[in-house]
Formats: structure tokens, C-alpha cells, sequence
């Protein structure tokens, strides 16, 4: 920030360091925090706060900033929001780290000028949520072992964004003990 020869204060070179700085601290806090959830879920000490709340309510809140993330990329983003969907029983935070996980992952693995698009059916008492992307796609090998901690996909994301090899083991977790199921499907 500073020449050490000439005492030269340098903002530019600063803002650079301060935003370098913030980046790294970011990725620091969500590692931590995705340690502290699956130590937490695989100890079986999380404690859900069950009410009825609405999936596409849920999604349609988080959506403008993944709209921003998916726009940075080039990449169109559809939510296909269904008014009608029906409540059902959730923890509301936990659910909405299971959609950030999502959508956060189909937007790190599709390239510019992609899609992704969320929708959801339902299915006598269940909900079911979809997001599509046209992404890279799995190996085989990498379908076997999406949902499990600290698994590196052969998949890179596509901007060099950070990734933990948590997040999505973290929402199958998270699905399971709300009696529900995730999967993966790729072509």
C-alpha cells in the first residue's frame, strides 16, 4: 500500500489489497461456517425450528442476488414461481442454505452465456424442486459421489470460483432430516 522508500501512499494498490483481502476473508468465513453445519448435522446436535413455510417464497426472496451472480456470468436465470405451491413443514434457514447451495452451484458450473431455471411439481404431499442448468455435466464417476463431504468434482467452476466439497453434501443432509431426498440427474 505504502513504498517503504518513499512513504508514497498508493490507493489504488490499496483498494486492490483491501478487495483481494475481503474476497479471501469470505471464503474463509463460508468454509468455517460449512465445517461448523456438517459437524453439527453428522453429530446429530442441529436442532430444526419446524413451521410450515413456502418453498417458492423462499426461493423468490433469495432470487434477485442470484439473479446478480447469474448476470456477472452472462447466464440466463428463469424461476418458474408457482404461486400456488403449498406450505409445508420446514426450518426456513436451513432450507435456504440447501436453495443458496443450489443455485450458487448451477451458476459456478455453467458457463457464460448458459441457463439455469428452477421450478418445482408437486406430488401428493410432496414438493419437489428442481435446478436445471446447462452446465458441464457429471462423469459418472462424479454422480456416485456429488453428495459426499469434500468431494472435488471433475467439474471445474467456470470462473474460478471457491469451492469447499461441502455444500452440496451439506444440502443432502440437510433434505434427509427434513424426511426428504435429493438426487442428480445429468446428461
Amino acid at each position: 500500500i505504502a513504498d517503504a522508500e518513499s512513504d508514497t501512499f498508493k490507493p489504488k494498490e490499496a483498494v486492490k489489497d483491501l478487495v483481494r483481502i475481503s474476497r479471501i476473508s469470505h471464503q474463509m468465513s463460508h468454509f468455517i461456517r460449512e465445517l461448523l453445519d456438517i459437524s453439527a448435522i453428522e453429530s446429530g446436535k442441529i436442532r430444526l425450528e419446524v413451521l410450515p413455510d413456502n418453498l417458492g417464497t423462499i426461493i423468490r426472496d433469495a432470487e434477485p442476488l442470484h439473479r446478480r451472480a447469474a448476470g456477472q456470468k452472462n447466464i440466463t436465470m428463469d424461476y418458474d414461481y408457482d404461486p400456488a405451491l403449498p406450505d409445508t413443514l420446514m426450518d426456513r434457514e436451513k432450507i435456504k442454505s440447501v436453495v443458496d447451495n443450489l443455485i450458487n452451484n448451477a451458476i459456478k458450473y455453467t458457463y457464460p452465456g448458459g441457463k439455469v431455471r428452477i421450478y418445482h411439481e408437486v406430488r401428493e404431499q410432496d414438493v419437489i424442486t428442481h435446478v436445471e442448468d446447462t452446465g458441464q455435466g457429471l462423469s459418472d464417476e462424479d454422480k456416485q459421489t456429488v453428495f459426499m463431504s469434500f468431494k472435488r468434482l471433475s467439474a471445474k467452476p467456470t470462473a474460478g470460483e471457491s469451492s469447499t466439497g461441502l455444500g452440496l453434501a451439506i444440502v443432502k443432509k440437510i433434505i434427509e432430516i427434513h424426511n426428504g431426498q435429493t438426487s442428480v440427474r445429468s446428461n
